[in-house]
């Protein structure tokens, strides 16, 4: 099991009842439309969500993999997330940026 569709649901005048269904993987397309299908009943069901652990995703889950400015592979990565707001990094500044209002 790796994907589960949760969600609550009432009935008249009773408190909601928490539901779930488990796929596969390979079910994604089926969890998705058990997800539209359950928003579209509408009333009486709510907190409608989908959590996934897929055994494809990229790297292990909790792992911090960059050490030392490296990937596990020993490939650099700089980017961060530290002062990005609307500046450019020095190996940046030789590319042209245009303002939003310049661009075409």
């Amino acid at each position: 099991m790796s994907i589960v569709v949760y969600w609550l649901e009432n009935g008249a005048g009773q408190a909601a009842q928490a539901h779930h269904s488990s796929f596969t993987d390979q079910e994604l397309s089926l969890a998705l439309k058990c997800c539209e299908e359950l928003r579209k009943r509408g009333a009486g069901v709510s907190h409608v969500t989908m959590c996934s652990e897929l055994s494809d995703m990229v790297g292990k889950a909790g792992v911090d993999a960059i050490q030392g400015g490296k990937t596990p592979s020993g490939e650099d990565y700089d980017w961060s997330k530290e002062g990005r707001a609307g500046k450019f990094r020095a190996h940046d500044m030789h590319k042209k940026h245009l303002k939003a209002d310049e661009q075409t």
